[in-house]
């Protein structure tokens, strides 16, 4: 009976140490979703248009030359870094940058799937200016990625 006894609270013991063992795995890797939220290293022309020349506004579409006169503002394509990638790429073209209004962008397909990532104007806007802008793509596959652009 004895022997019963210590091989029950042997088992209990065992089977407490093992449901904390998985539970402590779990919030480990629960814990570690947010890292993947980290973004891939991403290569960026950091630059700024100036509000204004002599005092007076400067429209978004035009540069500062340095001399007060200003010259038409160039824009570039703008690639995405997406965080917990696995083939997906996304980019915001120049044209669209020009144009200023709201887009959504499809992310290519990745692990045979695609996301969809929206732009309002004002983030665009933010962009063609020379900002940094990061938003949450659509759910496909059973999850989504963040989605960072950096002018």
């Amino acid at each position: 009976m004895n022997e019963q006894l210590s091989d029950a609270l042997g088992r209990r013991d065992f089977l407490k140490k093992s449901a904390f063992a998985v539970l402590a795995t779990s919030l480990t890797a629960f814990a570690g979703c947010e890292s993947e939220r980290t973004f891939p290293a991403e290569e960026a022309a950091a630059t700024s248009a100036p509000t204004e020349t002599n005092g007076l506004p400067v429209s978004s579409n035009q540069v500062n030359t340095g001399s007060g006169a200003t010259q038409p503002r160039t824009y570039s394509d703008i690639s995405g870094g997406i965080a917990a990638n696995h083939g997906h790429t996304v980019t915001i073209t120049a044209d669209q940058l020009e144009d200023g209004r709201a887009v959504r962008l499809t992310l290519t397909t990745g692990a045979g799937h695609t996301h969809t990532v929206a732009l309002s104007d004002r983030q665009v806007e933010a962009l063609a200016d020379g900002g940094d802008e990061t938003m949450e793509s659509s759910v496909d596959a059973g999850h989504s990625h963040a989605v960072r652009f950096r002018a």
